[in-house]
């Protein structure tokens, strides 16, 4: 198939503009014709009143990226569309570009900001739905998007009227969904269910599984207070061998720090790391922890440590149990919840030979979920 598959970057590099060039990637080396599509966000802080009314505008409606596929579609004769992020540079003039020549339209939802300005439905520390019943109010009273309320208010604005018109649903042929879970928080958005598939993502190659488990524990991702690395380091004051690795950066650091003080060495914090690098990690320990107390989507995290044999220890809330099967690929345990997160830490350290089970638990369901034939099988079906 001739595949447009388009996307817009936000300013600071996150996991969705690494799903959209690992499924270019993966697509074109099963002999896909693949034509791709991208903005870029330069400047995400909103500057005034004029500057939010002239972005509320061309994100709900850009007609030059519209006129520019529009060109392209023409030039390039695609037989279908697929978009990952269109916030805020593309809007629903690129789907409305692609229907009116007649080429059907993908989106794959890889957040839920359809339906709230954070992307996250979680706000002070517990869940938060009050944008679904209220419209942009409860957004721009809370400053929700980057602690502002001028912002946060015009990007709930922006997909409230998307949703609430029929703007998007009137545009797009087959939403995607990652998981069950997130697909069924877009329903209550009011998308049409018959329209809705599920794929989790996938990764873009498959590295050899490691030979035999590691020792150590290994997170790796953003540091900040929604992903409970708090409770872990507090789990191993009561398990004095234990030892954790952290991979990553953010706004949380200083605090984790502070925290993890008292366990000296046992604690460490290892910066940003190239993929190479946290792959030797990934190599060396018992398992992933993925405290988080967030509804995430789809985490890269867990897809990268199934792909080389390691189980992952997370929480158990929102898509998270259908990825991490407790007892075949990995243990879950209550978000916040330190004495459950201690029992099923000291299981997972103390019995090599069930870590070792599991992690084939896990090798297994890359192969058949998430390695990159899987992932481009899912995707030719959609």
């Amino acid at each position: 198939m001739r595949i447009l598959l388009a996307h817009s970057y936000y300013a600071a590099r996150g996991g969705e503009d690494a799903v959209f060039e690992t499924e270019v990637s993966t697509l074109r080396r099963a002999g896909h014709e693949v034509v791709t599509y991208t903005a870029r966000t330069e400047a995400p802080e909103v500057r005034g009143v004029r500057d939010a009314v002239s972005r509320g505008a061309r994100a709900l409606w850009a007609g030059r990226v519209g006129r520019t596929l529009a060109d392209l579609i023409a030039r390039e004769r695609p037989e279908v569309a697929h978009f990952h992020n269109i916030f805020p540079n593309l809007s629903i003039a690129a789907f409305a570009a692609c229907r009116s020549r007649g080429v059907p339209v993908v989106w794959t939802l890889h957040n839920y900001r359809l339906g709230c300005a954070a992307g996250s439905l979680y706000r002070n520390g517990a869940p938060c739905r009050l944008c679904l019943k209220w419209g942009p109010l409860p957004a721009a009273r809370y400053a929700c998007y980057h602690d502002s309320h001028l912002q946060s208010g015009w990007v709930a604005g922006i997909h409230w009227l998307l949703r609430t018109t029929g703007a998007v649903q009137s545009r797009v042929t087959r939403f995607v969904a990652l998981s069950d879970f997130s697909r069924q928080q877009f329903l209550d958005m009011g998308l049409p269910a018959h329209r809705i598939a599920v794929k989790p993502n996938h990764l873009g190659f498959d590295p050899a599984p490691r030979a035999a488990a590691g020792t150590t524990l290994l997170y790796a991702g953003r540091l900040d207070e929604t992903k409970g690395l708090d409770v872990v380091i507090a789990a191993l004051a009561a398990l004095p061998h234990a030892q954790l690795l952290i991979a990553g950066v953010g706004p949380h650091e200083a605090a984790l720090r502070a925290i993890a003080a008292p366990l000296g060495d046992r604690v460490q914090f290892l910066g940003q790391l190239s993929p190479a690098a946290l792959y030797r990690r990934l190599g060396d320990a018992r398992a992933l922890v993925l405290p988080t107390r967030l509804f995430e989507n789809c985490p890269m995290s867990i897809i990268e440590a199934f792909a080389h044999g390691v189980p992952v220890v997370a929480s158990s809330v929102g898509s998270v149990p259908e990825l991490v099967r407790d007892g075949i690929n990995g243990r879950l345990a209550p978000p916040g919840d330190i004495a459950a997160w201690q029992t099923v830490l000291a299981d997972v350290l103390t019995d090599r030979a069930q870590a070792e089970i599991l992690g084939r638990g896990a090798r297994l369901c890359f192969e058949e979920r998430f390695a990159p034939a899987a992932g481009v099988r899912a995707v030719e079906r959609i």
